[in-house]
């Protein structure tokens, strides 16, 4: 009868498969809101309440590990730039504080944070805080800064997103985005089920995030002093 999907896939890859289109609910994408019903988060507003808390605690120099995003058409995947990524490059720009060496790309994966930050510190001159797309990457980064025997956040501060659950017992308790992931995927349904019991206009939910403050970005350290 229709389709929740969750992430980023092309319209026409749904159209083959022959399911309905106007019971398509997507969840954490939104391709055309003037067709499919959405549930997502707003990226920027997230991430620039990362960037001006760090920016308000003192950190001048931010860095970005994150990840590139997949979009699955019928018979390729594209990659693409994910929302963050873009996001935080945009305002560093405006700032005029970007830097195309502190960026670095790989898979949103904990072992690609591990290999993105050993990489970051080979070349040296880090920055005094990063952005991490995912707490999943930020495990493997604190990994590989302790490693180094660099201290967090007294070294290197570190936020990151999505607020796992890994992320408050992490080595050092992550500072993150918390994402409602639970409710994203309930509204999605309750959009579902209303789409299917007639409403014809679709709608496009805007769940809300929140940032949690924890060790990883030195604000209480600051906050002390």
């Amino acid at each position: 009868d229709g389709l929740i999907v969750i992430g980023r896939v092309n319209p026409e890859y749904i159209k083959k498969l022959g399911i309905e289109m106007d019971h398509t609910v997507y969840i954490d994408h939104c391709p055309d809101e003037n067709k499919y019903d959405s549930v997502i988060i707003d990226f920027k507003k997230a991430t620039d309440t990362i960037l001006d808390h760090l920016f308000a605690i003192g950190y001048e120099r931010i860095g970005y590990i994150g990840g590139s995003s997949l979009e699955h058409f019928t018979d390729k995947r594209l990659v693409v730039k994910d929302y963050r990524q873009i996001i935080f490059e945009e305002r560093m720009k405006k700032q005029e504080v970007y830097n195309v060496q502190d960026i670095h790309i790989g898979e949103f994966s904990l072992i690609e944070g591990y290999e993105l930050m050993k990489a970051a510190l080979k070349k040296g001159n880090l920055p005094n805080a990063f952005f991490i797309a995912s707490d999943s990457m930020a495990i493997g980064v604190l990994r590989a800064l302790q490693e180094a025997e660099l201290r967090v956040p007294e070294d290197v501060a570190i936020v990151s997103f999505n607020d796992i659950e890994m992320a408050e017992y992490a080595s050092i308790p992550l500072t993150t985005v918390r994402v409602y992931t639970e409710e994203m995927g309930r509204t999605g349904v309750k959009l579902f089920l209303d789409r299917i019991g007639g409403r014809e206009v679709p709608l496009k939910v805007v769940v809300p995030t929140g940032l949690i403050i924890r060790e990883s970005c030195g604000s209480k350290i600051k906050n002390k002093k």
